[in-house]
Order: C-alpha cells, then structure tokens, then sequence
C-alpha cells in the first residue's frame, strides 16, 4: 500500500497471481465434469489423460484471455474511479452492509481517511479497487445464483466460452 500511495502502479498479488489459479480452476471443472463421463463409462483413464493434454493449448489460451480481461478491468476501474470518489464511498458502504465488507481487513481506508487523501489530490489505489472488484464480483454472483439466467440461452453460450471448443464439441 505505501508503494501504491506513493504513485507506482502495481496490482495486488491475487490480481497477478490470477493466472495460476484460473489455471487451476479450468483443470478442476474440466477434470469433474469427465469424472461424470467416466463415471458413466463413457471414457476411460487413458483416453481423458489424453483428451486434458490435447487441451493444454487451449486451456492457456483461455486462461491467457481472462487473466488479460482481469487486468483490463482493473485498468479502466482505475481510470473510471479518480473523478468519482463518491460513487466508490457508496459502493464500500453497500458491501459493508451487504457483503460483510471489513475495510480494516482488507486495507481500506475509512471515510474520514478517504476524503483526506482526496484532498490531497489522491484517490483509491489499485490494490483497493482490486479488492472491491473482487467484491463486486461475489456480489453479481451471488446474486445470480439460482435464478433464471442459467436457463438463458445466451448465458449457456457464454458459460462455453470457458471450455475448450473441442471439449464442447464433444461433451
């Protein structure tokens, strides 16, 4: 934080990390749901072993196009949230309220603290915009669970986006 209030442009770990763990994800939901097919006898060992590594390309390049989206996002929050301290103010109070948001855990200045540094021609950093990104989110998500959008055929086309083409194709 001291790096990022004095002007260096950094992200946060779990911003930079992201890769790793995207990674991850797409090989746990991948491996799960050819779990079911070989569960149904559907495929064996050898042929899903084969199948993940004729995906590896793939999945990189999935994982390649979140991880830069990540960092888009990010970049245009902070080029959005300079001038509109206020509507961010908001935003922290809502996930405070609704999202059991703790600005001393996650490093978030309070209001008074906020307002200083904006007088002071400052305003959130980087690493603050990516934890209420992060927040912002599980809020969405949260929200969408369990309701009609997963039976929307636009939604069930973009939800394949995450898997490789000829992992849908297949399956």
């Amino acid at each position: 934080m001291e790096a990022a209030l004095a002007g260096v442009a950094l992200n946060t770990d779990f911003i930079d990390n992201s890769g790793g763990v995207d990674c991850s994800d797409h090989e746990v939901n991948i491996k799960l749901l050819l779990g079911e097919v070989m569960a149904a006898g559907d495929l064996t060992t050898k042929q899903r072993n084969e199948l993940l590594e004729a995906m590896t390309d793939d999945v990189a390049r999935l994982v390649l196009t979140n991880n830069f989206r990540q960092a888009q996002a990010l970049a245009l929050i902070d080029r959005h949230a300079r001038g509109r301290v206020g509507e961010y103010q908001r935003f922290i109070a809502r996930m405070e309220a609704e999202q059991g948001l703790d600005r001393r855990l996650e490093e978030l200045p309070d209001t008074d603290a906020l307002a200083e540094r904006v007088r002071g021609g400052g305003h959130l950093t980087r690493p603050e915009l990516a934890v209420l990104l992060a927040y912002a989110k599980a809020y969405v998500k949260e929200r969408l669970v369990g309701t009609a959008i997963v039976a929307d055929p636009h939604a069930q086309a973009f939800g394949l986006t995450e898997f490789p083409a000829q992992f849908n194709a297949r399956f």
